[in-house]
């Protein structure tokens, strides 16, 4: 459950990290806030259920000062799992969970000018983190690296971050790095009298990354490395998560008017470690994870100086596996972003996605829809 908000840090970081790139820092503020619907129809045995989330994140990254800049980030969402209407009963209640988000605040200081970055971070309590037995079934649902909702877990309790990012350039070749330590608080997870306290652990990851400008085109590679500390209830050790290692590879092409990006992640996860009888952590027979690899085909078109296409093509799997099986789903999508004054724009996008997951004994349709408004002043 501490991916989601890993993911979160992880936009935060990678951002942070093109700041120290970055020859200006631009405006002063930049308002994100977005828009989305998420829904999968999902089939098993002839039977079907329909999750469906509606999330309103909102981004704001703020210049301070050359050195200084802040980045916040909320959400809120409402997610629901219900079976279709010829299906249903007439006094069934679709199951839901909804809420507003835990707040993460980051502050980067650029050390030495487009050379190096320090990063700073806490998480706020400010999200729903008690679950009844029925919001607890909906996160279970919605915690899938498969469907890929943009809001898992809204409440995580209390957590801090500090990373270093830092770039050298030799010619048309660009090197970075980065690393960051996350800490995290116990919390209560479920709203029952007597649940457990709940302390997801603390994580450390390193990043390393290669771009080199080559004309019109810019090929990237990067290495991410994330290492976990064992999960405890009250403050017994239960759980440790296999580390992770993320290997990313980029070709962009971009002109005038065309800009287009063939992008692949593969992600490589060592075996959980579990309690034995003992107390002890040992680490599972079994492949629980896989291997996941994703493909995607990005393209933007600008039409106008005001109005620019966009077109996506993406395939994310997951490999042979012990645990939650195989998985595979195609995604197509595309979308417009314009400009409706010097300091506003409005981007729409729509994917529609389809395959199946535990060793194609269920399958996935999926359609998202998203709206966003940017506004810098």
């Amino acid at each position: 459950m501490r991916r989601i908000y890993h993911y979160t840090c992880c936009f935060c970081f990678l951002l942070g990290l093109i700041q120290v790139a970055d020859a200006q820092y631009g405006h002063r503020t930049t308002v994100y806030s977005t828009v989305y619907v998420q829904t999968w129809r999902l089939t098993e045995d002839n039977d079907q259920r329909r999750l469906t989330q509606f999330a309103l994140p909102l981004f704001i990254s703020h210049t301070i000062s050359r050195r200084f800049q802040l980045f916040i980030s909320e959400a809120n969402a409402i997610s629901t799992i219900s079976l279709p209407d010829d299906t249903q009963s007439p006094d069934a209640d679709s199951q839901r969970l909804s809420g507003i988000g835990d707040t993460k605040i980051k502050l980067s200081y650029s050390l030495i000018p487009q050379k190096l970055l320090l990063t700073g971070g806490i998480g706020l309590p400010t999200g729903k983190s008690r679950l009844d037995s029925s919001e607890a079934q909906v996160f279970r649902q919605l915690y899938s690296e498969t469907l890929r909702f943009r809001i898992g877990r809204l409440g995580e309790g209390r957590g801090a971050s500090i990373g270093l990012a830092g770039v050298h350039t030799f010619g048309p070749v660009t090197l970075g790095f980065g690393t960051s330590y996350l800490d995290k608080a116990a919390y209560e997870p479920l709203d029952i009298e007597g649940a457990p306290s709940y302390n997801p652990g603390n994580q450390y990851s390193g990043v390393l990354s290669v771009n080199w400008d080559i004309q019109r085109f810019h090929v990237r590679s990067g290495l991410i490395f994330t290492a976990y500390t064992p999960d405890r209830l009250e403050g017994i050790e239960q759980f440790r998560q296999g580390a992770e290692t993320i290997v990313e590879n980029s070709v962009s092409y971009r002109n005038a008017r065309l800009s287009t990006t063939i992008y692949s992640r593969n992600t490589f996860r060592q075996k959980n470690a579990l309690a034995d009888a003992g107390g002890e952590l040992v680490k599972g027979d079994k492949d629980q994870q896989g291997h996941r690899i994703l493909l995607s085909l990005t393209a933007d078109y600008r039409l106008n100086r005001k109005l620019t296409l966009n077109g996506l093509i993406e395939n994310q799997r997951r490999l042979q596996n012990e645990g939650q099986g195989k998985a595979n789903v195609l995604s197509i999508g595309g979308g417009f972003r314009r400009g409706l004054t010097d300091s506003l724009t409005l981007e729409i996008g729509a994917r529609l996605s389809q395959g199946y997951m535990k060793d194609d004994t269920v399958d996935l349709q999926g359609l998202a829809i998203s709206s966003a408004l940017i506004s810098t002043f």
